[in-house]
């Protein structure tokens, strides 16, 4: 009987550490490209395209290096949709097509904060 209960205590801390791991890992990623984006958007108003530029390349690097994890914590879906708007604003700062960047900008912000409110560690996200 004990053994029983050692190990339903053992894997409820170990559910709960993986859960709240899960929505600090996302939120600390999500609030890094928005706040990004933000600041592309930013340069893109006061017409700093080099500023821009760097901050585009700087959301790839995130999206890079982070999405591995990211795919086994969120919908993957969602994720993927992140990425094709960091990838649009990249590609259309490049090519000068600032009304669509701007568009991927504002997407890309709209996707995050839906992942942050979605991956919550909320009762009603659990039940």
């Amino acid at each position: 009987m004990r053994t029983r209960l050692y190990i339903f205590v053992i894997s409820l801390v170990l559910s709960f550490s993986i859960c709240l791991f899960s929505n600090h890992y996302v939120r600390k990623t999500m609030d890094s490209i928005i706040t990004e984006a933000g600041q592309m958007q930013t340069h893109l108003d006061n017409n700093d395209l080099r500023s821009a530029i760097s901050s585009a390349e700087k959301l790839q690097s995130i999206i890079d290096h982070k999405e591995k994890l990211l795919e086994g914590l969120v919908p993957h879906e969602d994720l993927h949709d992140l990425s094709i708007q960091i990838s649009d604003a990249s590609l259309s700062i490049l090519i000068n097509d600032l009304d669509d960047c701007k568009k991927a900008l504002k997407l890309m912000k709209e996707n995050a904060e839906h992942l942050i409110k979605h991956e919550s560690f909320l009762f009603g996200n659990i039940f």
